[in-house]
């Protein structure tokens, strides 16, 4: 058995002004007038009313990456048995569970002051989480041949032969079958 636990804090962010145009390809910054402290809920991560939108082509008083969003936590487990049928013939069943607990990580708020309604709020997951789904479940369709490679081992010396580090390796195509409901 064994697992892998990943943490880290939020990434920093700056809250913005899309219709604040100061210069080419540019978004300008407001002004902050309060604590940007806030409640770090779903619907509200930091305190919109700390931010006062400014003319167009102004730059505001705001600070870079002065506001951090939600961390990120997973933890990740793997079940291994070998199973030896001979001195020559093994097989090893190995289960990978991702995300163990079901942790929800969420992704930055909207942190642009021109969207009003949504300013603020967060209305994404991590992409994290949704990497590790598309490698192992989306990445092969039903019916489509799914390779699977063995470990490596060593191949035991035997007397009279050089000793090499030859390595046995196998691999076997398996397809990608759906349950069927009984």
């Amino acid at each position: 058995m064994s697992g892998i636990y990943t943490a880290h804090t939020g990434h920093p962010f700056t809250v913005n002004q899309s219709n604040n145009n100061v210069g080419t390809n540019m978004t300008g910054l407001p002004n902050v007038i309060g604590d940007p402290s806030g409640p770090k809920t779903v619907d509200q991560w930091f305190n919109t009313a700390a931010f006062q939108a400014v003319p167009s082509g102004t730059f505001g008083n705001e600070q870079r990456n002065q506001l951090t969003g939600p961390g990120f936590q997973n933890v990740d487990l793997t079940v291994q048995r070998q199973i030896r049928f001979n001195p020559r013939l093994a097989a090893t069943l190995r289960w990978d569970i991702f995300n163990v607990f079901n942790t929800v990580n969420f992704g930055l708020p909207n942190r642009d002051i021109s969207s009003a309604s949504t300013f603020g709020t967060i209305s994404s997951l991590t992409g994290e989480s949704d990497r590790q789904r598309g490698a192992f479940h989306d990445a092969v369709p039903v019916g489509q041949p799914l390779l699977v490679f063995g470990a490596a081992r060593p191949r035991l010396r035997q007397a009279g032969t050089p000793a090499e580090g030859h390595r046995e390796r196998f691999s076997e195509t398996l397809r990608v079958s759906r349950a069927r409901s009984r």
